[in-house]
């Protein structure tokens, strides 16, 4: 019984399937995993404080000589701030997000290429080029540095003086809880703008020292009860008028 060849494929088939290819294999390196973890840390960290500072000024009552169509305006901008303020933080966190569902899409487009060629040995070969370049690690080298004992994150030396945004505070938590980091060094780090900690601060189940003070933070999120071995915690909390 005579065996047919499988026939090669057509240069149109191949054009296709490098095409596909050449598009993967442009795009920028994709997040690494603790940022994209920091970045739905600190969304959900911003709506949170979003939505309790709207609900403390819906719950303001109007001054006696004010009329309650003036307090209704005053009430309405107080609310446009807050929200206007929760995007500017959070802009950065949610561009991240996004980025990383894109490249979610692309991953599962290509699995799809990759089953469509399948019995195809030259094509299946050039899938397994395509791969797009791995993350590499030392995207937070400039923010972690490590001890001969228990790692210690971000410690504040003079001279030093980068402010860090939320995004880049949650991406330290997230790469010190990883690490088992003993102290978190905070001190005057922090932009002026951020008045809360994200609620992955609760992953520091190795910090023992937590330094926190000279920033303009309001409140610590409850998850701050999870870390059983704090034994020193530095911080200033700052009145809201």
């Amino acid at each position: 019984m005579a065996v047919l060849a499988k026939k090669d494929p057509s240069p149109t088939y191949v054009e296709t399937v490098e095409e596909i290819m050449k598009i993967y294999r442009s795009l920028p390196p994709r997040p690494l995993i603790e940022e994209v973890e920091a970045a739905i840390s600190v969304v959900k960290t911003v709506n949170a404080e979003q939505q309790m500072k709207l609900e403390q000024i819906s719950s303001q009552l109007a001054p006696q000589d004010v009329p309650p169509e003036l307090f209704s305006v005053l009430q309405q901008i107080r609310k446009t701030m807050v929200v206007f303020q929760s995007h500017e933080q959070s802009k950065e966190a949610l561009h991240l997000v996004e980025l990383d569902k894109m490249f979610q899409t692309f991953d599962e487009l290509i699995q799809r290429t990759s089953e469509l060629v399948s019995g195809d040995t030259q094509m299946e070969k050039q899938i397994d080029l395509g791969k797009a370049e791995e993350p590499k690690a030392d995207g937070l080298k400039d923010l972690v540095r490590s001890s001969s004992t228990k790692a210690t994150i971000f410690s504040s030396g003079e001279g030093d003086t980068e402010k860090l945004s939320l995004i880049k505070v949650a991406a330290i938590i997230e790469n010190s809880a990883k690490s088992g980091a003993g102290v978190l060094d905070l001190r005057g780090k922090l932009m002026d703008k951020i008045e809360w900690l994200p609620v992955s601060l609760g992953k520091l189940l190795d910090v023992t020292e937590l330094y926190l003070s000279d920033n303009q933070i309001m409140a610590l999120p409850s998850t701050i009860g999870r870390l059983k071995a704090l034994t020193k915690l530095d911080v200033e909390i700052t009145a809201s008028f």
